[in-house]
Order: structure tokens, then C-alpha cells, then sequence
């Protein structure tokens, strides 16, 4: 099988390098702002909360039954699901506000030598005001594989139901 290679004009290439330099240049910043995660000092013991549901895994503020049907309605047959039910674990990771609605966040948290669960680390959608849906997006693939697209991810936005 005879191979070639696809000749790009001038103008491509160029704009391609510098592209290349710039794909780099957010490497290196990601790389600089998962240090300074890691360079995070202790945070704060966590309290003792209790969970419905299994020992690990994904939370959801809703009560254990309708938490299994919605996952099971997805076929997530595999998954823990764990219910904050009625403790204060949302609330206090400000993943659920005063009134009760809710918004996804990513959380670490370490365990000392002694036992003691500290929280390492919340992420949020919203980082600002001007920054509402993309303070998460480096955990989650499918928005960098929107971003490589042409059209990008424009206004879509991940939901819970799709009919």
C-alpha cells in the first residue's frame, strides 16, 4: 500500500504551530495548578457523617429508593450509590445551598495516619460569578472531546433526563 502524507498549506501549518505552542502552554499550566492542589496545606478534620447506602462512592442529597430507581432506570446496576439523606454533607461541602437546590461538585479527601478524614480539596461548576458550568470540566473527558470539534460544546450542558 503506497502512504502519503497530507500537504497542508502554509497558512495551516503555521496556524497549526502555533496552536501546537499553545496546547503546551496549557499543559504546563494544568501541570503548575494540579501542584499547587497537591501543595495544599491540611484542611479541616471532617465530622462523622452517616450515609444510607454502602460505604463509598457517589452522594446524592435524594432518599435511597428514588436514588436506586434513577440509577437503575440507566442501567448503572454496578454503581454504589450512597444518600446524604438528612445530614449536612452537602450543605457543608456547598455542593447544596440554603434553600435546598443542589450542584455537582468533585471533592478529595485524605485520611491521617490516626484516622482522622480531612477534606483535601471541593471543586465546583461555578468558580466566579462570570465562571457558572466550567469549573469542573478537566473531570470530565467529554468536554475536552467536545472542545476538539469544530463546533465545540457551545451551550450544551449535561443533564439528568434526555427525552
Amino acid at each position: 500500500m503506497q502512504q502519503t502524507r497530507l500537504t497542508e498549506s502554509p497558512e495551516y501549518d503555521k496556524k497549526r504551530e502555533d496552536l501546537r505552542r499553545a496546547e503546551i502552554d496549557l499543559m504546563q499550566q494544568r501541570e503548575r495548578v494540579a501542584q499547587m492542589r497537591r501543595e495544599l496545606p491540611l484542611g479541616a478534620a471532617v465530622p462523622d457523617y452517616e450515609f444510607l447506602e454502602g460505604p463509598r462512592d457517589l452522594v446524592a442529597a435524594a432518599e435511597p429508593a428514588p436514588l436506586r430507581a434513577h440509577a437503575r432506570a440507566r442501567g448503572w446496576d454496578q454503581l454504589r450509590l450512597l444518600s446524604a439523606g438528612s445530614n449536612t454533607f452537602k450543605h457543608d461541602l456547598r455542593s447544596e445551598d440554603d434553600d435546598g437546590s443542589q450542584d455537582s461538585t468533585v471533592s478529595v479527601f485524605t485520611r491521617d495516619a490516626d484516622g482522622t478524614i480531612r477534606h483535601r480539596y471541593t471543586s465546583h461548576p461555578w468558580t466566579s460569578d462570570d465562571v457558572r458550568e466550567r469549573g469542573i470540566d478537566l473531570l470530565s473527558p467529554v468536554w475536552h472531546l467536545l472542545d476538539l470539534t469544530p463546533q465545540g460544546r457551545g451551550d450544551w450542558y449535561a443533564s439528568l433526563s434526555y427525552e
